[in-house]
């Protein structure tokens, strides 16, 4: 057998590109988790794809490496059992990477389409549930190989993994990955169009922009994961799913289930030398600039403007840290609920209190639970934004022009979206007014006997706070209609589904009755809360 030097070339390529795609992907990993993106679940598949990406390179290393060793001695034991094992380790990882491109095109899609729902419900699926999917997906493939085809792999020596299926293995192998890569490719397809779409609507909106934001445009996810999916899935295309039809339809020696190839015959090996190493290297290169292009999109400054608002009324609002709007998915608006880091100062700096760095203040816009100056200076935020507030006394705590402005530093955390659903009013005369519904198939219904996590905010009816559960920073716990609280609230919350919101004003004579509940409530007082039901134990389960 001679020496050939177009396949050790390809092969030492693909080797050097693994290198370069774990530095470069160690380097995502490490900015992604120090800094604010390992807190946007948006970004969190791209993390699995970068720790896939190192686990390709590190298996498809011993693969290139055995090659190498091969060409410059055949007759070393290392040959063909060593390159099976890499090429089997690689393909699995291959598969995992497949799938994980199909979840971020689907993520994508119902981000751009579904933004609201998208955003209120992402936090819900966890990383480790996509993590253990991929997994799963890859391990599946080994399953089919062994168990299910039942193939011996030592049974013919082959430099590639493809020379060793039976036609059961080829038809799961070529069936899945063309209905992934089919609904990958044209997924982000659509994805792209519908950006394209959406920023020439802009574009030829830009008047009405600059003057009112409109909440559809304030809705649309242009996030640098779009791009990240767009470009990753032009290069399966482009290096994976094109090579892999073309190979389809010829039908070459690469997917040919039924040949057997002589360990050292110089023609045929020198055949698989070249089929090999071309598609390892192929995808090797596809990673190395999806790498590159993933660093150049994260590794973007966004412009961090200070822009400054003095109202008539003496509120002064200065946006210290701007999110740029590629990154922005949602504005803050009337109604919503939103998490606040806050800072208070006086007039030179020294700090009187703050909240960085602990729980989140939360509140709901336009429900006069905070003062109207910090009501005002929080709304039409990106999550993440900061601002410096100056509130005039007559907006703060003063009733008049008298006394201090307030000095404060704000921070969107985060920000809830509801889902309005109906009003009632119920025999016994308690107001209920769904704030957030939950869909009625995904709905888990509060019944005698289970066991309520709640948060709540109760107020009098000159909206003065009587207590929160936010500020023990843990839930209200009981067992419903028990008798474990006032009777108001066994009504109110029965039926109530879990993750749901609502207002309720309870009548005095289903509340504290008549002698009230001294200083805090007093007699015949109405009582106005805003309840959550965060956790649902059902009685069954208990």
């Amino acid at each position: 057998m001679t020496f050939n030097e177009r396949a050790f070339s390809v092969t030492l390529t693909g080797l050097l590109a693994s290198i370069f795609i774990v530095i470069l992907n160690f380097r995502l990993l490490w900015r992604f988790q120090n800094s604010p993106l390992r807190t946007k679940p948006e970004y969190h598949l791209f993390k699995i794809r970068f720790i896939i990406d190192i686990l390709y390179s590190f298996t498809v290393s011993i693969y290139y490496t055995s090659l190498i060793v091969s060409y410059l001695n055949p007759f070393i034991l290392f040959h063909y059992k060593t390159l099976f094992i890499g090429t089997l380790l690689s393909s699995n990882v291959v598969s995992t990477r497949f799938i994980l491109g199909a979840f971020i095109s689907t993520e994508r899609l119902i981000a751009v389409f579904f933004p609201v729902k998208f955003h209120n419900n992402r936090r819900k699926l966890s990383i480790f549930l996509f993590s253990g999917l991929v997994v799963l997906w890859g391990m599946f493939e080994d399953v089919m190989y062994f168990w299910v085809c039942r193939i011996a792999p030592f049974e013919k020596p082959c430099s590639i993994l493809a020379c060793t299926w039976n036609d059961c293995f080829l038809q799961y192998w070529t069936g899945t990955k063309l209905v992934i890569g089919a609904f990958t490719c044209s997924s982000s397809l659509i994805l792209f169009l519908k950006l394209l779409f959406l920023k020439r609507s802009m574009r030829l909106n830009s008047d009405l922009t600059r003057v009112c934001f409109s909440l559809r445009f304030q809705l649309i996810p242009l996030l640098q994961t779009n791009y990240l999916c767009i470009g990753d899935a032009l290069l399966t295309l482009l290096f994976d799913f094109s090579p892999f039809l073309i190979t389809l339809i010829f039908k070459t020696q690469l997917l040919s289930a039924d040949v057997s190839f002589p360990l050292f015959s110089d023609e045929v090996t020198s055949r698989l030398q070249i089929y090999g190493p071309y598609n390892a290297t192929a995808k090797s290169v596809s990673c190395l600039v999806d790498a590159v292009i993933a660093t150049f999109i994260l590794n973007q400054k966004t412009s961090k403007p200070i822009q400054i608002r003095s109202d008539d009324d003496g509120l002064e609002v200065t946006i210290t840290k701007a999110i740029d709007a590629a990154e922005c998915e949602i504005k803050s608006a009337g109604g919503d609920v939103v998490d606040q880091y806050y800072k208070l100062t006086d007039e030179n700096g020294a700090e009187i209190g703050s909240n960085f760095g602990k729980k989140p203040y939360t509140f709901t816009l336009g429900r006069n639970q905070v003062i109207p100056g910090m009501d005002r200076a929080m709304r039409g935020m990106c999550i993440g934004e900061i601002r410096k507030v100056v509130i005039p006394p007559k907006l703060g705590f003063a009733k008049d022009a008298s006394g201090q402005p307030l000095y404060y530093t704000v921070q969107l955390v985060n920000l809830f979206r509801a889902n309005p659903g109906e009003r009632w009013v119920t025999e016994e005369g308690i107001q209920i007014e769904q704030t957030h519904k939950i869909e009625a198939e995904k709905c888990r219904k509060a019944e005698q006997g289970d066991k309520i996590y709640q948060q709540y905010v109760l107020r009098l009816e000159d909206n003065t706070l009587v207590d929160s559960s936010y500020s023990r920073n843990a839930p209200f716990v009981f067992r419903l209609r028990n008798r474990e609280v006032i009777d108001g609230m066994d009504i109110a919350m029965n039926g109530m589904c879990e993750g749901e919101r609502r207002r309720v004003v309870i009548p005095s004579e289903y509340g504290y009755g008549a002698q009230g509940s001294p200083p805090e409530i007093p007699g015949g007082a109405r009582l106005f809360f805003e309840i959550v039901l965060e956790k649902l134990v059902k009685r069954d389960e208990l």
